[in-house]
């Protein structure tokens, strides 16, 4: 980290109470999670989240020692966990990276808006369970986007054209429960081609509250419709 002059310090995570905590009681939670018959193991890349968390910015679990080339002073900095799940440090410092590199080099300077796909409580467990249907799920989801986007502007006399969509999964609410549930931003419009070969922008207007429906059924029917083909 580093202060309002620019000069970096350690942030000193084993002083904070989330460290403290998860310090404490991560071993026993571990023990009991993996003691009780009625209840799936933990998975690995859980518990290793946690090892990770324990070991950011220590500087007795490795560092890097970095020195000036125009003076003689050094100074050390602890390996971070680089790990997205729950340490404010590398979580905070992934946020401002990736929306960096989407406004700066991605996303083009036209209209967007945000979606939120929330599954119903019985699609969330399945789909916490299996890659293949949250993945499914994704694609459904931007694909009735951009074919809503689609048909909105064929009534408008365009023909054809795609739009764009950034998708990020969450997979816990408020609440730290199991909430999967998707953050979409999806250009407010669809680009065609123009004549000399470059893309072409056509904005569409607003959204109504019976067209997102209109979008997210077939989203829960493809849904139902697969966890059905995996019971089966």
């Amino acid at each position: 980290m580093a202060d309002s002059e620019g000069a970096y310090y350690r942030r000193e995570p084993e002083k904070t109470i989330l460290y403290q905590v998860v310090e404490e009681f991560a071993e026993a939670f571990f023990e009991v999670a993996a003691s009780d018959p009625g209840r799936k193991p933990l998975p690995a890349f859980a518990q290793l989240e946690f090892e990770k968390f324990l070991k950011c910015d220590i500087v007795t679990e490795g560092f890097v020692r970095l020195r000036c080339t125009g003076c003689t002073e050094s100074i050390i900095v602890a390996f971070s966990c680089k790990c997205r799940g729950f340490c404010p440090s590398c979580a905070g410092r992934w946020m401002p990276e990736r929306s960096i590199h989407l406004t700066g080099n991605l996303i083009p300077f036209v209209p967007a808006r945000h979606w939120v796909l929330s599954a119903p409580f019985e699609l969330r467990y399945w789909m916490a369970s299996d890659d293949k249907l949250l993945k499914e799920v994704n694609v459904i989801l931007c694909d009735e986007i951009n074919n809503h986007l689609r048909k909105k502007a064929r009534k408008l006399g365009i023909e054809g054209g795609e739009t764009g969509i950034v998708s990020y999964l969450k997979r816990a609410g408020s609440a730290i429960n199991l909430n999967l549930h998707f953050h979409l931003l999806a250009l407010e419009g669809i680009y065609t081609v123009d004549a000399e070969g470059g893309p072409l922008f056509h904005g569409i207007p607003g959204i109504h509250k019976h067209e997102v429906a209109r979008v997210q059924l077939p989203v829960f029917k493809h849904g139902e419709q697969d966890r059905n083909h995996t019971e089966l």
